[in-house]
């Protein structure tokens, strides 16, 4: 499982950076083709929150403070909400908009292209950390974020069968949640591993610490992410520490300096938590329940997926230990996720982290077991060939329908 990144695997990083550039710009480019000069600044919306982050991103850049309501049109309401707690994205966009003297619906325009480079970029890495082979990775990474609405139970599929639709375009790329800390989340999962390969203690101290920093970021970035990634690296360093010897020390090295950072961005965040406003919890849609959720595509994805990996636990072995470590770490973290409620009783809309989150995890373990099936070796030109065409091909069935230039989901300053 080399590490070290050439310049073959940036070549290599490059195609799904600007295949996922250039799909998340489409709805835009047909917009323009479509309304031609008369399209007055407007922006293709794929998720109608959009519209809602767009307004709050514009306040900010019009210089009003964190917790105003640019819908009541109060500066500062005295009570926290979604946006002035999740705050960090809203102000990565709103700065450099206010600095540049660009408009909230410009911005989000180029956020649609950054987030396709930067999502692509982060996925990749991890992939090419992961399994060590830049094509296989690159496929990957394609296929992953391509049928994330599939891999959700959502989009095309569910049309055809005659349901209604929750989210149809790319879920990763809904401005500017998840969009933005969807990369980090990526980022956060490769140093975690980095962390457990080094052997030495100093630099496994480092990368812990860029890996705590990470966490801290998506604490304020999005609750979803951050719940996830707080699951998924507790499921992972466990994993690491009961079936590896070896890596048992570093498993719990790396989880004390992650859970020191996490307890530094858990405690303001909880305060702000505690001070938001009395309708909060009803407009979120907090549910009170002790029901176990069972149609979950994802949850049922992580499961079959898990199970496979230890049916097939000698071949992942031979193919690395932290290959496997992850792929059942990403299997089961849907299961905690959505299953959590059974025990505390509380539920926030989880279809959230079907459409946004999970989805994406268990498609990439879906994509390791293969690797792992095949021990690693992903030269042959036949197999090579083979995860061509299925990047290809989910390239050619990912955008989905929605948002191709309807007048009804577009929207301007």
């Amino acid at each position: 499982m080399p590490s070290c990144i050439s310049r073959t695997d940036w070549k290599y990083a490059l195609i799904p950076a600007l295949v996922m550039a250039f799909l998340l710009l489409y709805p835009q480019i047909n917009l323009w083709m479509a309304a031609g000069s008369g399209w007055n600044g407007a922006y293709a919306a794929s998720n109608y929150d959009e519209t809602a982050y767009s307004a709050y991103v514009n306040s900010l850049i019009e210089g009003r403070p964190r917790r105003n309501d640019p819908f009541l049109a109060v500066d500062d309401t005295g009570t926290e909400s979604i946006y002035s707690i999740q705050f960090i994205p809203a102000y990565v966009i709103a700065v450099p908009a206010r600095i540049l003297g660009i408009s909230a619906s410009n911005a989000f325009l180029l956020l649609s292209v950054l987030v396709g480079i930067l999502a692509a970029a982060a996925v990749f890495f991890l992939l090419r950390l992961v399994c060590g082979d830049a094509l296989f990775a690159a496929a990957g990474t394609v296929v992953i974020l391509c049928l994330g609405a599939l891999l959700a139970g959502e989009g095309e599929i569910r049309r055809m069968l005659g349901f209604g639709v929750t989210v149809d375009f790319f879920p990763f790329a809904r401005r500017y949640q998840p969009a933005l800390g969807f990369p980090v989340f990526f980022v956060f999962c490769g140093l975690v591993i980095s962390a457990l390969r080094a052997a030495a203690f100093k630099k496994r101290l480092l990368i812990s610490v860029f890996a705590g920093g990470a966490f801290a970021v998506l604490v304020f970035t999005y609750l979803y992410l951050w719940t996830t990634a707080l699951c998924w690296a507790g499921l992972f360093l466990a994993a690491a520490a009961l079936f590896s010897k070896e890596k048992r020390r570093r498993a719990l090295e790396t989880g004390a300096v992650v859970a020191v950072f996490a307890a530094f961005a858990l405690v303001p965040y909880g305060v702000l938590i505690v001070s938001r406003s009395d309708h909060a919890d009803t407009v979120n849609l907090m549910t009170s329940t002790h029901a176990p959720i069972l149609s979950s595509v994802p949850l049922v994805l992580g499961v079959l997926s898990t199970i496979a990996a230890f049916v097939i636990r000698a071949r992942a072995a031979a193919a690395g230990d932290e290959k496997w470590l992850f792929v059942i770490s990403l299997g089961l973290t849907p299961v905690l996720l959505l299953e959590q409620q059974v025990i505390t009783g509380k539920t926030l809309q989880p279809i959230h982290f079907d459409v946004f989150i999970a989805n994406y995890l268990v498609g990439i373990a879906i994509w390791l077991l293969i690797d792992i099936v095949r021990k690693g070796d992903t030269a042959s030109a036949g197999f090579k060939k083979a995860t061509t065409y299925c990047a290809i091909a989910a390239g050619a069935m990912g955008h989905g329908r929605e948002c191709l230039g309807d007048a009804d989901k577009c929207d301007s300053d």
